[in-house]
C-alpha cells in the first residue's frame, strides 16, 4: 500500500507512467480526500490526467482521531491540506506515503511515517525493469511535468 501526494501522483499521470507505479511499487495507490479534491482544479480546466489517478487509486478519508492529527500538523508545519492530511492518514493506519516534496517528506519523517522517498520509487522501478526504460519514465516526468529530477537521474546507476 502506498499513500501518494499530488505532486507525485499528478507528475505520473501527466507523463503516462501512473500503471508503473501500480505495477512496480504497489497495486494498493491510495489518496488522501484533500489530494482528490486538489486535482478537481486541473480537471475543471479540462486536464485529463486527474481521471487517470481517481480511476486507479481509491480516496481515504481522515477519521475522528485523524482529523485532530492532520490539525496538529497544519500548524506544525509549513505544508499544504493534502500532504498534511496524507502525513496524518499514513502516521494513523501505517500507511507508506510518499512525495516529491521534501518538505512534505520531512514532516511525514517528523511524525515517523513510513517514508519511501522518490529516489527509492525509481530505484525500485529501475530494479523491476532496466535502467534505461527508468531513465526513460524519469526524462517523461521531467518533461510532461516540468520538474528537474537531475539528481534522481544521476543516482539511478550507482545502486
Amino acid at each position: 500500500m502506498i499513500l501518494l501526494d499530488t505532486d507525485i501522483a499528478s507528475a505520473f499521470a501527466k507523463a503516462k507512467c501512473f500503471d508503473v507505479l501500480i505495477k512496480y511499487i504497489s497495486p494498493n495507490v491510495y489518496i488522501s480526500k484533500s489530494v482528490f479534491e486538489e486535482l478537481q482544479v486541473p480537471l475543471s480546466f479540462g486536464y485529463l490526467f486527474p481521471e487517470v489517478i481517481m480511476n486507479n487509486s481509491k480516496i481515504l478519508f481522515l477519521d475522528n482521531n485523524e482529523e485532530t492529527l492532520y490539525l496538529q500538523i497544519r500548524s506544525k508545519y509549513e505544508i499544504g491540506r493534502g500532504e498534511s492530511e496524507s502525513i496524518a492518514i499514513s502516521k494513523s493506519r501505517q500507511i507508506a506515503f510518499t512525495s516529491f516534496d521534501r518538505l512534505a517528506l520531512n514532516a511525514a519523517d517528523k511524525e515517523e511515517c513510513i517514508v519511501i522517498p522518490s529516489l527509492a520509487i525509481f530505484l525500485q522501478i529501475k530494479n523491476s525493469i532496466s535502467l534505461e526504460k527508468t531513465i526513460q519514465i524519469v526524462e517523461a516526468i521531467e518533461e510532461a511535468d516540468r520538474r528537474d529530477l537531475k539528481f534522481i537521474k544521476s543516482q539511478l546507476d550507482k545502486y
